[in-house]
C-alpha cells in the first residue's frame, strides 16, 4: 500500500505479525433491545480502534487493537456490501498510526454468537459510548442477508445509517434520534425492504422521493427503485405536472408572481388524484410537459403496477404526502446541490453560469427552505446524497496545475529564463472559509482584478507530481457577489497580490507579491515565483530542466496554495 500518512516511518503495511486479508463483507446492523441472559458464556474480546482522515470518497481507515494483536484496515463502498482489506501489524506501527487517528476512536467488548448458523458480533461499547449495544450479522451471500429473520432481542435496523457506523460513532458520538439518516447505498437497500414490507396481495405501494434540486433524488434513488422491481414499477416524474407558462402569466397579471420553484407552479391536486386512482387499480392519463414549449400538449396512458414511484421537489407536500405508503427524503447540503445544479445546468442548457448562480441563490434556495426541506419530517426514511468533491469536481472539465518558489526576486530568474513580460496587475482574493469546505480541501474564491469580478470553485487535490485542481471560474456581477454570503457566510480570508505575467511557450509566470488579511490583521506572505504548467508534459520537463539549469532545488517546489500557506501563518 506504500506510504499512507506523513509521520509514520516507514511502514510499508507488510505484515510481520500475519497476511494481509482482503474480502467482500456482506452485513447487518442492528441496536440491541435487551441482552442474552447468557452473554458472559461466549467468547469476547476487548477492542479500541482509531480512524484516519479520509484517503478518498467511500472509504475508511482504521487501526484496531484486539486482545494483544494489532491491525490495520481499510474499507470501501456502503451498504450492505463492502470491500475491506485488513492487515496485521507490529504494536510499534500501531502507536505510530494511533498517534494519527485524529478522526476519534472507540472502546467496545466483543461476544461472538452462534445463532441458527449465522455468527453475530455483539458490541458493547464503553467510555464515551457507555449505553451503546449493537449487534453485527455477517452473511455469507446478498440472498442470506435479505431473508435474515432477526431474534426477538434485536432492536431497530440501523444498516447503512451513518450515525450507526463506527466512524462516525467515533468522531460524533451517541446519535440525536433526528440526526439518523442513511448513507446512499444503504438507504437504497433500506428503502427497498420498507417496499417489501408493504407489500400484500394486490394492493400497490406509493414512494414518494422528494429532495431538493440536484440531490439526485431521481438518477440515484427513484430510478434505482424503479430498476429493482422492473416491470412491476412506474416511475412518475413531478415536472410533468408544471401548470406551464400560460398559468404563470395569468398569475403575473392578476399580482401574484410565482416561480418555478415553489409548489403552486405545479399541478399537485391533479397529482394526488392520478396517484389514488393509480392506486384503486385504474388507468390515468399523465400529462407529458414539454419544457421547449412550457406546456403539456400531449398525455400517455399508464396502466397501474405494483410498485407505483413519484419523484419531485414536492413529492411529500401536504398536498400529496397521505397518498403514499412509503416516503423518502433525499439529503444534500446547500452548497453540493448549488454546484451540482451549476455543473448540471451549464452543460445541459448552456445558461450562462453566472445566472444559474444567481437564480439558485436567490430563488432556489429560499423556496428549497420554505417548502422542500420543511416536508423531511415527512419522510420514513432520510437518504443523505452528498456531494462528492473528489469525483464530482472533475465533471467542469477544467483543471489547474501549478506549482511555486519562494524566492525574494522572481523576476530575475523569470529574466533568466527568457520569458516574455506580459502584463503587471493586483489582484484581491476573498475566501470563504466554510467548514464543510476546510474538512474537504475545497475551496470557494472571489477575485477582484480591475473592474472585473470573478467567481472561482476548485476541488481538492487530485493525486499527480503538481498541484493539480479541478476548477470552476466565471465572471459575476457584484449583485451575485452579495448572494454568496447567504450560502457561506463572510469571507474569513482576503489575499492580496501584485503580479507581474510572463509568458514561456505554454507556460504562464507569475511574479507575485502577496499579503493576506483575517479578522481585521494584516501579515505578508512573500515574493513568489508561481508557474501555470502546459498541458504537455514534455514541455513542463524542459521548463524544469531550465530550472535546474538556474540553480533552483527543484525539492524546494512548493503544492500549497496561497490560501493554504495562509491558512499555516496564522
Amino acid at each position: 500500500m506504500g506510504e499512507v500518512k506523513d509521520g509514520v516511518d516507514d511502514i510499508d503495511f507488510v505484515a510481520e505479525e500475519g497476511e494481509k486479508l482482503s474480502s467482500s463483507e456482506i452485513e447487518r446492523k442492528f441496536l440491541v433491545k435487551e441482552l442474552p441472559d447468557n452473554l458472559d458464556s461466549f467468547p469476547s474480546d476487548e477492542i479500541r480502534q482509531g480512524y484516519l482522515p479520509d484517503p478518498a470518497e467511500n472509504v475508511e481507515e482504521r487501526v484496531r487493537q484486539k486482545g494483544d494483536k494489532y491491525f490495520h484496515t481499510i474499507k470501501s463502498g456502503s451498504g450492505l456490501e463492502r470491500e475491506e482489506q485488513e492487515e496485521e501489524i507490529s504494536q510499534e506501527q500501531f502507536e505510530q498510526l494511533w498517534n494519527l487517528a485524529s478522526e476519534g476512536e472507540v472502546a467496545k467488548k466483543r461476544f461472538k454468537i452462534e445463532h441458527e448458523g449465522a455468527e453475530l458480533e455483539l458490541d458493547v461499547y464503553s467510555e464515551s459510548l457507555d449505553g451503546l449495544v449493537v449487534v453485527e450479522v455477517e452473511f455469507a451471500d446478498l440472498e442470506l442477508a435479505k431473508s435474515f429473520e432477526a431474534p426477538d432481542w434485536f432492536g431497530d435496523e440501523v444498516t447503512g445509517q451513518v450515525v450507526y457506523s463506527n466512524r462516525a460513532l467515533a468522531a460524533e458520538g451517541l446519535p440525536e434520534e433526528e440526526q439518523i439518516e442513511y448513507e446512499l447505498a444503504g438507504g437504497v437497500e433500506m428503502l427497498t425492504r420498507m417496499i417489501d414490507e408493504k407489500m400484500s396481495g394486490d394492493a400497490s405501494v406509493v414512494v414518494q422521493v422528494a429532495g431538493g434540486s440536484a440531490s439526485g433524488k431521481t438518477s440515484e434513488v427513484a430510478a434505482k427503485i424503479k430498476e429493482q422491481y422492473g416491470e412491476g414499477a412506474i416511475l412518475l416524474s413531478m415536472d410533468d405536472y408544471y401548470r406551464g407558462i400560460e398559468f404563470m402569466d395569468e398569475q403575473a397579471a392578476a399580482g401574484n408572481e410565482l416561480n418555478w420553484d415553489q409548489p403552486e407552479a405545479l399541478d399537485l391536486e391533479m397529482l394526488r388524484d392520478q396517484l389514488a386512482q393509480l392506486k384503486n387499480g385504474e388507468t390515468i392519463k399523465k400529462p407529458l410537459y414539454d419544457f421547449q414549449t412550457g406546456s403539456a400538449p400531449e398525455s400517455e396512458e399508464i396502466s397501474p403496477a405494483k410498485v407505483i414511484i413519484v419523484e419531485g421537489l414536492f413529492a411529500l407536500n401536504e398536498k400529496v404526502s397521505d397518498v403514499g405508503d412509503v416516503k423518502a427524503f433525499v439529503e444534500v447540503g446547500t452548497h453540493g446541490r448549488m454546484l451540482r445544479r451549476l455543473l448540471r445546468d451549464v452543460e445541459r442548457t448552456g445558461q450562462d453560469p453566472k445566472e444559474i448562480l444567481n437564480y439558485f441563490i436567490s430563488v432556489v434556495e429560499p423556496m428549497h427552505q420554505a417548502h422542500i426541506q420543511a416536508t423531511r419530517g415527512e419522510a420514513d426514511i432520510v437518504i443523505s446524497n452528498e456531494y462528492s468533491p473528489q469525483k464530482e469536481a472533475e465533471k467542469s472539465g477544467q483543471v489547474e496545475r501549478q506549482v511555486k518558489y519562494q524566492t525574494e526576486e522572481p523576476r530575475e530568474l523569470i529574466t533568466k529564463l527568457g520569458a516574455e513580460r506580459l502584463a503587471t496587475i493586483s489582484q484581491v482574493d476573498d475566501y470563504y472559509q466554510e467548514q464543510r469546505l476546510s474538512s474537504t480541501k475545497e475551496m470557494v474564491r472571489v477575485r477582484k482584478d480591475g473592474g472585473q469580478i470573478q467567481f472561482s470553485y476548485k476541488g481538492p487535490e487530485i493525486d499527480s507530481g503538481h498541484r493539480e485542481k479541478s476548477k470552476f471560474e466565471f465572471e459575476i456581477d457584484q449583485d451575485t457577489e452579495g448572494l454568496l454570503s447567504e450560502v457561506y457566510g463572510e469571507a474569513g480570508l482576503i489575499i492580496s497580490k501584485t503580479r507581474t505575467l510572463y509568458r514561456l511557450g505554454g507556460i504562464v509566470l507569475s511574479d507575485d507579491r502577496v499579503s493576506a488579511e483575517r479578522d481585521g490583521e494584516s501579515f505578508e506572505l512573500g515574493s513568489y515565483l508561481e508557474v501555470r504548467l502546459s498541458d504537455n508534459e514534455e514541455e513542463n520537463k524542459a521548463f524544469r530542466d531550465k530550472l535546474e539549469e538556474q540553480g533552483v532545488d527543484l525539492g524546494d517546489e512548493i503544492k500549497s496554495s496561497y490560501l493554504d500557506i495562509a491558512l499555516g501563518k496564522k
